[in-house]
């Protein structure tokens, strides 16, 4: 039975199927949660490698789906948790739900201060947006690197997790994210304690992603098994030798190699095995060299498998020039960049293909490169027979690695928590959409004009979205203003196309409205869908259509916020509401000054924007 007491909490969480890195963080982060807010709900949407990481770990979640290109009823969600994931942030803020963005490599992204604007300009259109569809349109053609930085922005906290110096976030893009909080590395240290040192790792993680699918996957793996073939005949000798990877991987693998098991590890298997391991070898992905570091592992470095693996490495010395150059002999590797000097390009995805063909010429010849990669795994046979060394080089490592940053920065369990806990919405919020009801009769009057001029614009300064009946009068006044300062313009109109709509006297110019509805069923079928897409109503004069657009708005629940003194129906409305003898889902709000008025609108639309 749910304590009453207690705010129960249904929560979306998702992470970037690029690996295991991603959605291992995401599990450690969940387990936490569950801990710290048993009255927790968590779901899991995602596909590929991320999908197949929570389904080892499915213990975790409430439920499981596979993104099939649909998304689940917003209406259940409270909160949205992504790992690096952009979309599922996009698809939570556009539902107004409080996102969480958690970034490992929030200082690796390469944004570049050329587009800086373009992607501004599409944030500014994402508020616009009426539909998901329009947020995908929009959308399209901007790349993952530079989503990142959208769904930054968009989310209500933003997580960095700290790596090694921190002198590359001076850049325009991350100097304009507001809502960044650098936490400490991401590990689950649970199972760290006193094991026997019995096993060597190859830590090969998910192996496939959007930029490295079954055939260079393979062809990577047949590399590292190549370079490291006399090591693990030796070493299987004194060590069980396990190779973990990805279940679709794994079937693919086994019975290569007689001295290997070949396996796959779900995050507590992959915990325990490091923390009974004497020696891993693994690519440079932050979450495998994280977890070797907090568990006092030693680890080997295996060639890239995508762009980001080289970057990581050198990240390691923290920017110092002086331990770059002492990184080999505290981090011994394979790696293929020092050797082949594959200079970083501007685009990610060049510099991946550059990489895979060069692991495919790899598999093919035994040049002097492959030979100084398999050399430097050889030199790893005499290091695992000294005990006393693999514990000193672990030690090395981390003094290097890390230092005492874990005492500077915050735990993101508890920046999560109180993400939960804030009710204020994010910097960056999608544009309610407020409907005018009124008469149209055209305004004469210039202080009644400039009145309505001046409340459109003031409600487009604070992200407002304006919807009429697509008539003139107040209506209009206050949308046409609110267009004029940078809102949008939607109107309803009664009428087939924009020829009957055009013909008829008390209509507003079609070339007014950013979008405009024709409904041919009437104006009751109108004012119903014009009254179904609003946030809140404002209702000034009138007359029978704008008491019919009352009471529609009144039956639905719809927040009424009356401005009387104006004459019609909106000075009478109280009587209506009394003889009619009902309070409705929601009691219409009466204001006699459309300062106050405002003032009430703007924060019942911020103080609810999460409901």
């Amino acid at each position: 039975m749910k304590d009453q007491n207690k705010k129960y909490i249904h929560i979306l969480s998702s992470a970037e199927a690029f690996g295991f890195g991603p959605c291992s963080k995401l599990t450690s982060i969940v387990k936490s949660l569950k801990n710290d807010i048993p009255y927790s709900r968590i779901d899991f949407l995602g596909e590929g490698s991320a999908l197949s990481f929570a389904l080892q770990n499915h213990h975790l979640f409430n439920n499981i789906k596979e993104y099939d290109g649909v998304y689940p009823n917003a209406n259940e969600f409270d909160l949205v948790l992504s790992v690096m994931n952009p979309y599922i942030v996009l698809w939570g803020w556009f539902h107004r739900k409080k996102c969480i963005y958690v970034d490992s490599l929030y200082w690796f992204w390469k944004f570049e201060k050329n587009i800086f604007k373009k992607l501004e300009s599409t944030i500014d259109q994402l508020t616009n947006a009426t539909s998901l569809n329009e947020v995908w349109a929009l959308i399209k053609d901007i790349d993952g690197h530079n989503l990142h930085y959208i769904a930054h922005r968009l989310s209500t906290i933003s997580c960095s997790q700290y790596f090694n110096g921190t002198e590359i976030k001076t850049d325009v893009f991350r100097k304009n994210i507001k809502n960044l909080v650098e936490v400490n590395p991401i590990i689950d240290a649970s199972y760290k304690k006193e094991a026997k040192r019995d096993t060597i790792l190859i830590s090969l993680g998910g192996l496939l992603s959007p930029l490295n699918r079954e055939k260079e996957a393979l062809s990577y793996v047949g590399v590292v098994l190549k370079i490291a073939e006399d090591f693990i005949s030796e070493a299987s000798k004194h060590y069980k030798v396990i190779l973990a990877t990805s279940p679709e991987m794994a079937k693919l693998i086994k019975g290569t190699n007689q001295d290997i098991a070949v396996t796959t590890l779900s995050q507590e298997e992959m915990l325990k095995t490091i923390n009974r391991s004497s020696l891993v070898l693994t690519p440079a992905g932050i979450t495998t060299m994280y977890e070797c570091l907090m568990y006092e592992t030693p680890f080997f470095v295996l060639p890239e498998l995508h762009d980001g693996h080289y970057p990581n490495y050198l990240r390691l010395a923290g920017g110092n020039k002086k331990k770059i150059k002492a990184l080999p002999s505290v981090f011994p590797n394979a790696l293929i960049n020092p050797l082949v000097d594959n200079r970083q390009e501007t685009y990610p995805d060049d510099e991946i293909r550059k990489i895979q063909s060069f692991i495919k010429k790899l598999n093919i010849t035994n040049d002097k490169t492959f030979n100084s990669m398999k050399s430097n795994v050889n030199d790893l046979l005499a290091l695992i027979l000294d005990r006393e060394s693999l514990k000193k080089m672990a030690k090395n490592q981390k003094k290097f690695a890390l230092g005492n940053a874990a005492s500077r920065n915050k735990n993101v369990i508890d920046v999560i928590k109180k993400g939960i806990e804030r009710e204020d919405p994010p910097t960056i919020c999608k544009k309610h959409t407020v409907g005018i009801i009124s008469s149209a009769i055209p305004v004469r009057d210039k202080k009644t004009i400039d009145l309505f001029n001046s409340l459109g614009t003031h409600l487009a300064k604070h992200n407002i979205n304006i919807a009429t009946g697509a008539a003139v009068g107040i209506s209009h006044l206050v949308g046409k203003s609110a267009k004029d300062a940078g809102s949008k313009l939607i109107g309803f109109s009664p009428n087939t196309n924009a020829l009957t709509h055009s013909r008829k006297p008390d209509n507003a110019p079609i070339t007014h409205f950013d979008i405009i509805h024709f409904n041919s069923n009437g104006f009751t079928a109108r004012s119903l869908e014009f009254i179904e897409t609003v946030d809140a109503l404002i209702m000034v004069s009138g007359r029978m259509g704008t008491l019919s657009e009352f009471t529609i708005g009144f039956e639905e629940g719809v927040p009424i916020f009356i401005l009387k003194g104006y004459g019609g129906v909106s000075d009478r409305i109280e009587e209506i509401i009394s003889f009619a003898d009902k309070k409705g889902l929601v009691p219409p709000a009466v204001f006699t000054d459309a300062k106050k008025l405002a003032e009430n609108l703007l924060f019942f639309l911020r103080s609810n924007y999460y409901k």
